[in-house]
């Protein structure tokens, strides 16, 4: 097979202080969830849960089983934690 049969992917997954960005080459057809596990992110992040995952390309909510495309930026979503000071500030926000 030549260059020409794989598509050039990334797999980001963002943290508040980092980003972790792995770029690798696969099939054509191959999904979301493939190209997560193909990148061995999941050893550097332990907690990126396979089973509830939230992804998505360039920003666009996606099915794991999206299959891919040539340039592809898939990037897995992770719950936004927030604190007791910002649910007490937002909820004493009052429109006039």
């Amino acid at each position: 097979m030549t260059n020409q049969d794989f598509y050039n992917v990334q797999v980001v997954y963002a943290l508040k202080d980092t980003q972790t960005v792995i770029e690798l080459q696969v099939k054509p057809g191959t999904t979301i969830l493939k190209a997560i596990e193909s990148s061995g992110i999941k050893s550097k992040h332990p907690e990126i849960d396979l089973e509830n995952l939230s992804v998505g390309i360039f920003a666009k909510l996606k099915t794991p089983e999206t299959e891919l495309q040539d340039g592809d930026r898939v990037e897995i979503y992770r719950e936004l934690l927030v604190t007791k000071k910002v649910t007490k500030t937002n909820s004493l926000k009052v429109e006039i």
